[in-house]
């Protein structure tokens, strides 16, 4: 687990290649699988991009998609930990599929 300058750091690269649109879709999606539960901070680095790069909001929809997968326990974790990162973020309190899945 990375935590304390180590984490905030990391939030700054991300955040930093994002709004200069430097990440592609395929980091994002390299990103998205490494999403765990022992790497919670992938999914907030994927979180940081979709919202300082617009071009990535796709990949909200990704994320419940991944959160209502009614066969695969590991999917649905993916989901709600890129959603609950994403949740901290920007305020989410009106998407009615969000407010479904919890």
């Amino acid at each position: 687990m990375i935590l304390g300058a180590c984490l905030d750091q990391l939030q700054s690269f991300f955040s930093s290649a994002a709004q200069n649109k430097i990440v592609d879709q395929n980091q994002c999606l390299q990103l998205l699988e490494l999403v765990s539960l022992k790497a919670q901070h992938s999914a907030m680095c994927l979180a940081l991009v979709v919202v300082k790069d617009p071009k990535h909001s796709d990949f909200q929809k990704q994320f419940k998609a991944l959160a209502m997968n009614p066969t695969d326990t590991s999917k649905q974790i993916i989901g709600l930990l890129t959603l609950g990162e994403l949740g901290k973020l920007v305020d989410q309190s009106k998407d009615a599929g969000v407010l479904q899945l919890l």
